[in-house]
């Protein structure tokens, strides 16, 4: 048994293996003999094998409180969190001042979601022993994934200060500045990590979501790729690299295409799809249909799925949401009791999911965010529902042959090239795949402030990496047109400095005096937001990568916003929106249509004042925000493709 132990300290594991299972063969009735043999196993990675025997440990000895931590441990790395935590709870009931117990117990809550208690479990951790590094960056990870990313950054900092140069508590430091949009601090933390290992791949993951969300594109996507190189696949970071392609004209529409199918052939070619679906075949009875997104919160995929789920004949289809990230908020709160099932599955891997998704006896499950941060795509590859749809959360194919459709329309994906760049079959409802709703008690649009101040005031309030560097230079052309014109820019990320300063100098270097260009921070809550558009005469849509729920906001309030209709949805979405109103004079056909278009508009105050008053009931009048329409035309899809599965084959 000493011998076994010797070997194991110097990394022989096989040899020590040996002769730590012929000790516990020799000795079966000493539970310490079993532990020991169970941490050489997990130190080798034969984690099965290692919990039997930590299991056999605490049989012999339940007193033992290291067999009840080191098999939780091991319960833990198989994600067996439930499990992990009851194991972790014995070893805390046994040793109630053990900081280390109390924090790998809080580890495993916070897999749970039990956020609160993890929490609990880490600050008391802490208050036993305040240098266990550990613990502070455990308390780190339960905060970050609780949403409380600013609370997060400041643990994972505090053990930093006990261990510098953590690789993994730097990175997670990096994560939770970027989540909390300090992201000056965020690049900092992330190049830290680089230096201490510059070969790291989800270091250089985080690099890029950093500087994705600083708008630095190319920047980005030179990272991402380097993550992939290295690693030999990433598809995290290949899903990151295949969003930012649409927000800079680095790749042709069928370079984007081949990049989606690569992404696929690398990562689900080798996933077994299933073809033994046992679903009832009736082509016309009730059906189940499943969404699944990590966006059922305050986010623009919730705003836009909502009147779906609230308006789908019950007698036709019910709905089963999988929340698949952990954070809920009011939003969360309207679509669980809208819902006629709902799963919180941000805590369940591929297998579980499948499984919950099969048990459910679901017939058509539905993708809601595409290769979107947190997207499951990788299980719709096991196509564990005989039907499976893509929609909404993302902006082109997901390149997986498991994926059966996409729900899009005409304008959004003109018929003819666009069914070709897909490996999906289009679905094109023909009221348009949008529908809009937003707060009833919002105020009405007040008169352009043109009318007051004398001066057009253009507006963006688009996310900052959709502010390509095209947009930028057409958006110079436009206010150098209109002599006295302002630019008023609000979105997260810039009120970092170094955005800013990349902004403003980027006007400066078309001939834009800076002074000409106001950048705000995002406000709380919504209203307070919506009533920003009171300061903007004229709304500048992105492009390549137009604006969807900003469009949409952005019309409620009265604003007219000039859009670029080009190749691929992603920059048709404004052509869909402002085509569904009838405000078809607003979407331009390339960069010098757009400067006439909104200098035009700019010179005609009558013009702005009177559709400031129109806008908001052209929208309630149209398509675009009636929520039955959009049911409607849903379902009847979701039928056609359900009665297609059921057809004699």
């Amino acid at each position: 048994h000493a011998l076994g132990l010797v070997l194991s300290q110097k990394a022989r594991f096989d040899e020590a293996i040996a002769i730590l299972a012929r000790a516990a063969h020799l000795q079966p009735h000493v539970a310490e003999h079993h532990c020991n043999l169970g941490n050489v196993l997990f130190a080798a990675g034969r984690l099965d094998e290692a919990q039997q025997r930590f299991r056999r440990a605490v049989q012999l000895k339940p007193t033992l409180a290291a067999a009840h931590c080191n098999m939780g441990a091991c319960l833990y790395r198989l994600k067996r969190y439930a499990a992990a935590a009851e194991a972790f709870g014995e070893a805390a009931r046994l040793k109630p001042d053990d900081a280390e117990i109390a924090t790998n117990l809080g580890a495993a809550m916070a897999q749970l979601g039990r956020y609160d208690e993890a929490v609990s479990h880490h600050r008391r951790a802490i208050a036993l022993r305040p240098q266990l590094p550990d613990a502070h960056a455990n308390l780190g990870v339960a905060l970050l994934l609780a949403g409380k990313a600013a609370d997060a950054a400041a643990a994972f900092a505090a053990s930093l200060e006990l261990r510098p140069d953590h690789l993994e508590t730097l990175c997670n430091l990096g994560s939770a500045c970027e989540q909390a949009w300090a992201l000056e601090q965020s690049l900092a933390a992330f190049q830290q990590a680089l230096r201490v290992n510059p070969g790291h791949p989800p270091a250089i993951m985080g690099l890029g979501s950093t500087l994705g969300r600083m708008g630095r594109t190319v920047e980005a996507i030179a990272a991402w790729r380097e993550a992939i190189r290295v690693r030999g696949g990433y598809p995290e970071a290949h899903s990151n690299l295949l969003m930012a392609i649409h927000y800079e004209p680095v790749a042709s529409p069928r370079e984007v295409f081949e990049e989606h199918r690569r992404w696929a052939a690398l990562y689900a070619g080798s996933i077994p799809a299933r073809t033994d679906h046992g679903n009832d075949r009736s082509p016309d009875r009730p059906l189940r249909i499943g969404l699944v997104s990590p966006d059922f919160r305050e986010h623009s995929v919730a705003y836009f799925i909502r009147p779906l789920i609230e308006r789908l004949d019950r007698g036709q289809a019910r709905i089963t949401c999988y929340s698949t990230q952990p954070r809920s908020d009011l939003m969360t709160a309207l679509l669980r009791s809208a819902a006629d099932h709902w799963v919180d599955a941000a805590g369940m891997d591929d297998d579980a999911l499948e499984a919950n998704v099969r048990e459910d006896g679901i017939d058509i499950l539905v993708d809601l965010a595409g290769h979107t941060k947190a997207g499951r795509l990788l299980l719709f590859a096991r196509k564990p529902a005989p039907v499976q749809v893509t929609y909404l959360g993302y902006p082109d194919t997901t390149g997986l042959a498991a994926m059966d459709y996409r729900i899009t329309d005409e304008i959004a994906d003109p018929p003819g090239e666009s069914d070709e760049r897909h490996v999906e079959k289009l679905i094109r409802l023909g009221g348009g795949f949008l529908c809009f709703r937003t707060a009833d008690s919002l105020e009405p649009p007040a008169p352009p402030p043109c009318l007051k101040s004398g001066a057009i005031t253009f507006g963006s309030f688009n996310f900052v990496a959709k502010v390509s560097r095209a947009a930028l230079e057409t958006w110079a052309r436009v206010l150098l047109s209109v002599n006295g014109s302002r630019l008023l820019l609000k979105s997260a990320g810039m009120e970092a400095a170094a955005v800013r300063r990349r902004l403003l100098d980027e006007f400066s270097a078309r001939g834009v005096d800076p002074s000409r260009v106001q950048i705000i921070a995002p406000v709380q809550p919504h209203s307070a937001h919506m009533a920003q558009y009171h300061r903007v005469d004229i709304a500048l849509d992105t492009f390549p990568y137009a604006g969807t729920t900003t469009t949409c906001e952005a019309l409620w309030m009265g604003v007219p916003v000039v859009s670029l209709a080009g190749q691929m949805h992603c920059s048709r979405t404004g052509a869909a929106i402002l085509g569904r109103i009838g405000l078809h004079d607003l979407v331009t056909r390339d960069p010098d249509d757009y400067v006439r278009t909104a200098v035009a508009l700019a010179a005609d105050p009558a013009r702005l004042a009177a559709l400031r008053g129109r806008i908001r009931g052209l929208m309630q009048a149209s398509p675009l925000c009636d929520g039955a329409r959009l049911a409607r035309e849903f379902m009847s899809a979701m039928r056609e493709a359900w009665r297609a599965w059921c057809a004699p084959r």
